[in-house]
C-alpha cells in the first residue's frame, strides 16, 4: 500500500535537505511518494529541490497559504492510501515509516499514529504529546508560566500524559504534529484540515475532530524520530508568531465553543 509523505515547507532548505535524505534511505523497501508544497520561500527552497532530489512532486505556491491549506493541497495531489505528515525539520530512522504504516494498517479505528521525537542529543522531546488544551493550560504551558508550571509534576500531567515506553501502542488526545500518520479515508471523511488555522492549532483541532469521530489516537513508543523542532518558524520574528499563536489559539477554542453547543 502506497505512502504519500506530505511535506510543507517555508524557508526551510537546510532542514528539508535533511529530511528528505533520511526519507529516501530509509523507505527504499516500502511503496511510496513525497509531494512537497512550498509556501513562496524566498531562500530558493524549491529550486534547489528541484536539483537534488527530482523524483519528488514539488507544488510551488505563489504565496504562503498557511500551513493547513498547504497540507490539504498536498492531500490533492497525492495517491497514497496512507498520508504522512512529516514537518520539514524532522528525520525518518530505519523502519519507522514501515512501523507507522503497519499500525495504521491493522487499526481501521486509529485516526493519527505518531512516534516519539528526540533532539539531536537523543532526548525524548516529551512536551509535543499532549492531552488536548484548554484556555487554563494555554496560558500556563504556553506563555513564560511555563517555566514554572513544568515545575510542578501533578500540573505537568494535567497537559503533558506520562509515557510508558513499554506499550507498542498508547492511547493520547495529541501525538506529535511534526510526524503523522493516517489513512487517506479517515483524513478525507473527517474534512482534512480546517484551513481557518493560518499555523498552529490545525493538527490539535485535527487529533479533537478524530477523537469526536470515535477514532483513537495513539503513540508508538518504539518509534522515534529525530526532530530539530521550529527551525523554519525561529527565522520569523518572535513577535509575528506569539501573535500567530494566539490568533490560532482564539480561533481553536471559538470553535471548541461551537462544536460543545
Amino acid at each position: 500500500m502506497k505512502v504519500s509523505i506530505i511535506i510543507v515547507t517555508f524557508n526551510s532548505w537546510p532542514e528539508v535537505q535533511n529530511c528528505l535524505k533520511s526519507i529516501f534511505e530509509h523507505t527504499s523497501n516500502l511503496e511510496i511518494e513525497v509531494v512537497m508544497v512550498d509556501n513562496a520561500s524566498n531562500d530558493r527552497t524549491a529550486a534547489k529541490v528541484k536539483t537534488q532530489f527530482p523524483q519528488i512532486k514539488l507544488i510551488e505556491n505563489l504565496k504562503n497559504l498557511g500551513f493547513a491549506a498547504a497540507n490539504n493541497l498536498g492531500v490533492k495531489n497525492s495517491s497514497g492510501g496512507f498520508l504522512l505528515f512529516l514537518n520539514p525539520d524532522v528525520e525518518l530512522f530505519k523502519d519507522a515509516l514501515n512501523q507507522l504504516l503497519q499500525a495504521s494498517k491493522n487499526d481501521t479505528s486509529a485516526g493519527i499514529i505518531s512516534g516519539l521525537l528526540i533532539d539531536q542529543g537523543g532526548k525524548i522531546q516529551t512536551t509535543y504529546i499532549r492531552n488536548f488544551p484548554t484556555p487554563l493550560k494555554t496560558i500556563l504551558f504556553d506563555t513564560k508560566l511555563k517555566v514554572i508550571a513544568e515545575l510542578m509534576p501533578g500540573l505537568k500531567r494535567w497537559y503533558y500524559p506520562k509515557i510508558n515506553m513499554g506499550l507498542k501502542k498508547q492511547k493520547v488526545d495529541q501525538p506529535a504534529g511534526a510526524c503523522m500518520m493516517i489513512r487517506r479515508e479517515t483524513f478525507k471523511k473527517i474534512g482534512g484540515f480546517d484551513e481557518q488555522f493560518f499555523l498552529f492549532f490545525e493538527d490539535v483541532d485535527l487529533a479533537y475532530r478524530l477523537k469526536q469521530a470515535g477514532y483513537k489516537n495513539y503513540v508508538l513508543p518504539k518509534v522515534k524520530l529525530k526532530h530539530l523542532g521550529g527551525m523554519s518558524i525561529a527565522k520569523e520574528r518572535k513577535s509575528k508568531i506569539r501573535s500567530q499563536f494566539l490568533k490560532s489559539a482564539k480561533q481553536y477554542f471559538k470553535k471548541q465553543k461551537k462544536l460543545r453547543k
